[in-house]
């Protein structure tokens, strides 16, 4: 009678393709075997899906950075828009509170009539010359229009580009795991020269974008009025270049930090995917070591049942399959401590996203700065054009009160020159003293 335990170890080796039967002496080494057999399968394939996860993994991240990058490329245009409009409201802030000296009108222009002619030509050139600067400023501003076009057509293209990049991705990944490897490379190379020009294409648009709406700004100040034309003066124009070259120092800074953030990011997803290949390969190579062993273990078992009798043999045999499982002992310990490196690279890149949201939180807060800083200039402009307006209509009153003291004044000056030729001299220094108390008064 046979053993149950050596029965169902029977059944066993006939379920996985052993259907020769087992003397009783090999039974506990067989049974030895067949569990580390068991063991080193399980282990097999709970590394495949650790293999699968990191792969999703790393997919997920990809999705992840993807509308991290439009929402900073959103964020740098709105953040230029609104320094460009900063620049705007303080010049206005400052031509109000350090306004321009006006023209000499003609009817005070002590001039001769060639003089006078003179200044109505430089003022005909003046307006031509305003009306070619307009027309510039309007072939600039389609131009930029132009340029936004091509760039949101180009982010579109790029959109497309990725997307049909991804399934073929998906579709290589399904046929086998070493070609999908190398597509995975090329592909991680394309999308990185893709986002590179994409970068390029923006920095250049954005660059040209500036400098022609700065310029157009420029030109609106110098041609506000033909008095301001006619007085503009060098200082002004300093500031102006100042405020670009700032504006072009803290584009340049915000486009190098956020293209280090997007290389690095790209760059260690690349490294990860070389990791996964090597540690591909490693698992393939234990498959093949694993047959190579399942070979060996039958050919084993056929020398066991030619040789019942040699002891010496058995012994033989069990030395080196004790070395074997040494060797496979070893080689689980290097995967579970390269499990381990995997692990810390999966929580680095944790740390990646973390910062990088971080960051974007950081800008998110400046724009509503710059934001607050806008509405609080506005609202400086318009109390200074109430004050204005009120300062004007003081200076009309003035005006008229100067008429009409005016006018009095010319007809007193009648009346005494009528009253000398009327009266004497004795009198007429008690009609001077009169007349000067009721101006007196009047000006009271």
């Amino acid at each position: 009678m046979q053993d149950p335990h050596s029965l169902a170890l029977a059944e066993l080796l006939r379920q996985n393709g052993f259907f020769e039967s087992l003397p009783p002496a090999a039974t506990p080494l067989a049974a030895h075997l067949f569990q580390e057999y068991a063991s080193l399968r399980a282990s097999l394939s709970a590394l495949r899906a650790e293999l699968l996860e990191l792969r999703e993994t790393a997919t997920f991240q990809q999705k992840l950075l993807q509308p991290i990058q439009a929402d900073n490329r959103k964020l740098l245009e709105e953040n230029n828009f609104l320094t460009l409009r900063i620049a705007e409201l303080e010049d206005q802030e400052n031509y109000q509170n350090n306004p321009l000296p006006p023209l000499p009108s003609r009817q005070n222009f002590g001039g001769t009539d060639a003089e006078s002619h003179a200044m109505e030509a430089e003022i005909r050139k003046l307006r031509a010359y305003c009306k070619e600067v307009n027309l510039k400023s309007d072939g600039v501003e389609e131009e930029c229009k132009k340029l936004k076009n091509e760039l949101e057509w180009g982010y579109k293209n790029n959109e497309k580009v990725v997307q049909q990049l991804e399934a073929e991705k998906r579709k290589k990944s399904s046929n086998s795991y070493n070609n999908s490897n190398n597509s995975q490379n090329l592909q991680n190379v394309q999308i990185q020269e893709i986002v590179s020009n994409t970068l390029n294409i923006s920095n250049s648009v954005s660059r040209s974008s500036l400098e022609s709406v700065q310029s157009v700004h420029t030109h609106e100040i110098q041609i506000q009025t033909e008095e301001e034309a006619c007085f503009n003066c060098s200082i002004y124009i300093q500031q102006i270049n100042d405020l670009k070259s700032n504006l072009r120092n803290k584009n340049n800074i915000s486009t190098a930090n956020n293209t280090s953030i997007l290389n690095n990011t790209q760059q260690q997803l690349f490294t990860s995917n070389q990791q996964l290949s090597s540690f591909q390969l490693k698992i393939d190579e234990l498959n093949k070591k694993i047959l190579g062993m399942e070979i060996e273990v039958q050919n084993e078992k056929q020398l066991n049942l030619e040789k019942n009798n040699s002891t010496a043999e058995l012994q033989a045999t069990n030395i080196v399959q004790t070395a074997l499982i040494s060797q496979l002992e070893k080689q689980i310990l290097n995967l579970q401590t390269e499990k381990l490196d995997q692990v810390q690279e999966k929580q680095n890149h944790i740390q990646l996203y973390n910062n990088v949201m971080s960051e974007q939180k950081g800008v998110q807060l400046e724009h509503i700065k710059l934001q607050k800083t806008a509405q609080k200039l506005g609202q400086t402009i318009m109390d200074l054009k109430a004050r204005r307006k009120l300062d004007e209509g003081v200076i009309c009153r003035l005006d008229k009160a100067n008429s009409v003291m005016s006018g009095f004044l010319s007809k007193l000056s009648l009346e005494n020159q009528r009253l000398k030729r009327k009266f004497g001299v004795e009198e007429l220094g008690v009609l001077e003293n009169e007349q000067q108390a009721q101006c007196d008064d009047f000006a009271i």
